[in-house]
């Protein structure tokens, strides 16, 4: 094998999202093709076979490696939004004298 790659090389996801990478091996013949899977903070985001998982908000580098080769993603995961739903304010009423 003379070299590994992915598809991806950053991927933003959300808390609770997931993604799959995939991996291009050179030469295409190559007769060991296994992929070691790793990501430097499980706490952040976790992966198994290329399936990326986003945990909680932060930043981790998810790296394949094949052989003495390897290929990594920066893999940055963002907190949901949450949707406003309703505002109010605390009076609605207000007599103010001038100044």
């Amino acid at each position: 094998m003379t070299s590994i790659s992915l598809n991806k090389t950053e991927l933003t996801l959300t808390e609770g999202e997931s993604e799959t990478l995939t991996t291009t091996i050179k030469p295409n013949d190559a007769t060991d093709k296994t992929i070691i899977w790793s990501t430097s903070d499980a706490m952040v985001a976790t992966v198994e076979n290329g399936k990326v998982t986003a945990l909680k908000a932060g930043v981790t580098v998810i790296t394949a490696k094949a052989g003495d080769h390897s290929a990594t993603c920066e893999v940055t995961v963002k907190e949901p939004e949450v949707a406003v739903t309703s505002i109010s304010l605390n009076k609605t009423e207000l007599t103010l004298t001038e100044g």
